[in-house]
């Protein structure tokens, strides 16, 4: 099932992950969060919303 949330990556663009597909999001140094995916190994994006509003994001995104 797929779960489309609402993002800013680092370049102030809006996107939409399907976070329903990450299998890691970790917080950086710099203030972003890192959204790692599993279908390759080296396919992630940076977004600036903490982990903690991605989660929440997600499980909203998530209710029917």
């Amino acid at each position: 099932m797929a779960a489309w949330i609402k993002c800013t990556n680092m370049f102030d663009d809006v996107i939409y992950l399907n976070i329903a597909e990450a299998i890691m999001i970790t917080p950086l140094a710099t203030g972003l969060s890192r959204v790692t995916f599993r279908q390759v190994e080296k396919d992630f994006v940076d977004v600036k919303e903490s982990p903690a509003d991605l989660i929440a994001a997600a499980k909203t995104a998530s209710l029917p």
